[in-house]
């Protein structure tokens, strides 16, 4: 006899919840309790239509009503009449709420810490296929390296970098691609591992990743970098190199989701990170910290040939790639509300009618005819 265990895990995110709920669906465990909760995350996650469903598909009225209560209070659902505590019947008006939600506490502005965030992405790396990517990118940059030196036999150097440096820089564009996928499929909410699927849409990530690497390290990382190999003052290229590793991963997450060129903006960039300036001070900490191996490897073996970086270097930057990925996914994903229209892209929120109030319109004085 198999026992299979459907308890909620300790300290799970929002989007592990979410997903966990959903295969318990699948496989036909459907009851109130689970119900319940998925409503309960889908209102956490701003999946309002969803949330209203999964309420209707409590059986037990007292845990319905229950339900409604704390999805009113969050503003969401419109239930039927003496059923909405936000629009009570006359013969409810009277009537208290439930005691199991009176001192409920209201968490509609509580969001996840970093820890949860970074709980999240070591989860992550642990889901589906996500182990065998990992260790599959991981272990490819040394071994590409071992093949060309075996076929060449180490007596060009030539033929060596071309069979060695060229699949690594190739390897890298995938690597990308993935890391892309991550960051792009956690902000729309997902908790699956993406799938490599054709070759096509891989080719298609990889171009992506490669001009938004160039576009975010040529606008931040770049003019520092130069400044200092040119012996310029310390004075200048100190702060330039801090601000441009301050505001790179801000910019490159919003270069990722919206893929315009207003995304490297100085002011749009600026707006983004003062929405939450103390925590995406110590996002932006963290996603360094993620890289800081790989960026002291690039530093130790800046002489060495292109295919001998590829080589030391691969392997430090494939699983924190895919970490910080899935942070800056996430993060941005649990933070809609605060961003609003700073992650759409500049075409879309220069769509969006700007709203009226009724006072104004009514006060307006009619258009002359023409």
């Amino acid at each position: 006899m198999q026992f299979e265990s459907h308890a909620k895990p300790l300290q799970a995110t929002p989007q592990l919840r979410y997903a966990a709920l959903h295969r318990s669906l699948e496989r036909g465990l459907a009851s109130d309790e689970v119900w319940s909760e998925l409503a309960e995350v889908c209102a956490v996650l701003g999946h309002r239509e969803e949330a209203v469903r999964c309420a209707g598909k409590v059986a037990n009225l007292a845990t319905r009503r229950t339900l409604e209560y704390k999805l009113a209070r969050r503003g969401i659902g419109e239930f039927p009449a003496g059923t909405n505590p936000a629009r009570p019947s006359p013969d409810d008006r009277c009537e208290a709420p439930p005691p199991e939600i009176a001192n409920d506490d209201d968490d509609e502005h509580v969001q996840p810490r970093l820890r949860d965030h970074l709980q999240d992405a070591a989860q992550f790396l642990l889901l589906q296929h996500m182990p065998a990517i990992a260790l599959a990118a991981t272990l490819s940059f040394p071994l590409l390296v071992g093949l060309g030196g075996f076929l060449t036999g180490g007596s060009s150097m030539l033929l060596l970098a071309g069979v060695a440096a060229l699949p690594g820089l190739m390897l890298l564009a995938v690597v990308g691609a993935m890391g892309r996928r991550i960051l792009r499929g956690s902000f729309a909410g997902s908790n699956d591992v993406p799938a490599l699927g054709d070759l096509r849409g891989l080719a298609r990530d990889a171009r992506a990743f490669v001009a938004d690497a160039t576009l975010v390290i040529g606008s931040f990382l770049v003019p520092p970098a130069v400044a200092i190999w040119l012996d310029a003052p310390a004075s200048s290229t100190v702060p330039s190199l801090v601000v441009g590793l301050l505001f790179a991963p801000m910019a490159w997450g919003l270069r990722t989701l919206r893929g315009d060129f207003a995304s490297l903006s100085p002011v749009v960039v600026l707006r983004a990170t003062a929405r939450m300036p103390l925590q995406y001070l110590a996002l932006a900490a963290t996603c360094w910290a993620l890289l800081l191996p790989a960026a002291i490897a690039v530093v130790l073996v800046a002489g060495r040939p292109v295919w001998a970086q590829i080589a030391v270097v691969g392997p430090l930057v494939a699983l924190p790639f895919f970490l910080a990925s899935r942070l800056l996914g996430t993060w941005f994903e649990t933070r809609r509300r605060q961003f609003g229209l700073l992650l759409a892209p500049g075409r879309e929120a220069a769509a969006v009618p700007q709203q009226v109030p009724e006072s104004v319109a009514a006060a307006a004085p009619p258009a002359a005819p023409a």
